[in-house]
């Protein structure tokens, strides 16, 4: 009776257990790839990978889709997983080479895509052209002409002028400084007292003042790929100095992550003008529910320019933002646009769950 009732506990807690299964993401190399979004078949998010490229549990999810900002979409079956390890595959993004003149600005123009998350539900979507200016001779300083234009799904339980507000606030955090430089010599470590340390070829680890790992920067075919997790190192910095108050805003879930890719130039070094691609991803704990934004942001037009070209310029922005006063640039024209610049086709289940949005507009 005994051996009957242990085997009997054990038939039905396999299945409890199926429930809870980790996945790994790594590139071809067998690097792990941080701050991969993990999707279910409907599109909710699961969650992000942590700087291993893990993620802890899928919660009994049959299939996932797995994007990031580096590789090509991918969906894959879990049973067919060998230990979870889900192996992403890089894409050409054919991104051309910048000849370098003497002007005082450097322009480049970016694709973007922001996702924003309730409860892990898609409650709104947007995507379209962020063009920024560089201006070389203040280095630091960063200007965007015009505003933001493309098209915008899904109104959640804000409503869209609210959804809008939060996301200006987002796109508006984008610099073409690389975070590694601050990281390195900047505001980051000033505050926080990283440092890079070297951990095997073309690989450091970002470490905190207390020498624990907040994040990774992998040199690999002419490309440097950065992850931070800024939160992890916020939070082990008010936890040293005892900021209980501050201590609390990440105890209810607030946290913030970068992932940035730049390509070297001639010195081995991430410059402005080699900005390619950045996600950045905010989580917060909520009256209303837990939000999760994350922004996508590709490089698809890069110059520089003179005094005159940059007025041309902006008044073409302004021409362009007179047509979409609303901010609603159709979905397949912003998507011909990124189709255009090698920018990768967002996943079926991505798309599916962008059209269910698109509905309720």
């Amino acid at each position: 009776m005994k051996k009957f009732f242990v085997f009997s506990l054990i038939a039905l807690m396999l299945p409890l257990a199926s429930l809870a299964q980790k996945i790994r993401v790594t590139d071809t190399n067998g690097q792990g790839i941080p701050l991969a979004s993990v999707l279910t078949s409907e599109g909710a998010l699961i969650g992000t990978t942590d700087l291993s490229g893990v993620l802890k549990d899928v919660v009994g999810n049959k299939t996932v889709t797995v994007t990031h900002v580096s590789f090509l979409p991918q969906t894959v079956a879990l049973a067919e997983l060998t230990d979870g390890h889900i192996v992403m595959q890089n894409f050409d993004y054919g991104l051309s080479e910048i000849v370098v003149k003497e002007k005082p600005y450097l322009y480049v123009e970016t694709g973007y895509r922001l996702y924003a998350y309730q409860d892990n539900t898609l409650r709104y979507y947007r995507t379209g052209i962020l063009p920024c200016v560089y201006n070389i001779a203040k280095r630091n300083t960063l200007c965007k002409i015009g505003r933001a234009y493309g098209s915008v799904c899904g109104k959640g339980v804000f409503g869209r002028a609210m959804w809008d507000a939060k996301t200006n606030d987002y796109l508006n955090m984008f610099s073409l400084i690389p975070v590694r430089q601050s990281v390195e010599d900047g505001l980051i470590r000033q505050d926080m007292g990283t440092k890079l340390v070297p951990d095997g070829r073309g690989r450091w680890n970002i470490v905190d003042a207390s020498d624990v790992k907040v994040g990774c920067v992998i040199h690999q075919e002419g490309m440097s790929r950065l992850a931070f997790d800024g939160s992890l190192a916020t939070q082990r910095k008010v936890e040293n100095e005892g900021r209980l108050k501050d201590l609390l805003k990440y105890d209810k879930g607030m946290a913030f992550k970068y992932n940035q890719v730049f390509a070297l130039d001639k010195e081995g070094k991430c410059q402005p003008s080699g900005f390619v691609m950045q996600t950045f991803c905010v989580e917060l704990n909520t009256s209303k529910g837990k939000e999760t934004y994350v922004v996508e942001m590709y490089a698809t037009d890069r110059c520089y320019m003179d005094d005159n070209e940059f007025r041309q310029r902006c008044k073409d922005i302004n021409s362009l933002n007179m047509n979409y006063m609303q901010g609603d640039m159709p979905l397949d024209d912003v998507e011909n646009y990124m189709r255009k610049h090698h920018v990768p086709d967002l996943s079926p289940v991505v798309v599916d769950a962008v059209n269910e949005l698109a509905k309720k507009k």
